[in-house]
């Protein structure tokens, strides 16, 4: 396994729908979201380079970090103060929102790269 997959394994595992929403709460300021592009965009390049066939690991590990939000979400963030803020939507639920925000945004810069691409002929 090259060491770019792991790194991408190991960042589709982290809860980085936790980290934008906490870090939203806290300062009010969308900059935690900024990871949250980033890593879609360097896991759309991956599947678009190694095939969604041999990327099924890094989407299986994407849902265990939906997941991993979400518990982290109930842990550590006071839901009922918090839901407030992300109306119309409870904060647990704005979490798994994201998450499949997330997987529609990887679709979308997928379809972008390959529209730039020279497999689009």
């Amino acid at each position: 396994m090259k060491w770019s997959k792991i790194i991408i394994l190991i960042l589709s595992l982290v809860p980085i729908e936790f980290i934008g929403l906490f870090t939203d709460y806290q300062t009010g300021l969308l900059i935690g979201y900024i990871p949250f592009i980033i890593v879609a965009i360097l896991m759309s390049i991956s599947i678009f380079k190694f095939g969604f066939k041999n990327n099924i690991s890094i989407v299986i590990g994407r849902c265990i970090g939906i997941f991993l939000s979400w518990v982290c979400v109930h842990l550590f963030m006071n839901i009922y103060d918090s839901s407030n803020y992300f109306k119309p939507l409870t904060t647990d639920i704005f979490s798994l929102f994201l998450g499949a925000i997330y997987f529609i945004f990887i679709m979308l810069i997928y379809l972008v790269i390959y529209g730039f691409s020279h497999r689009n002929k």
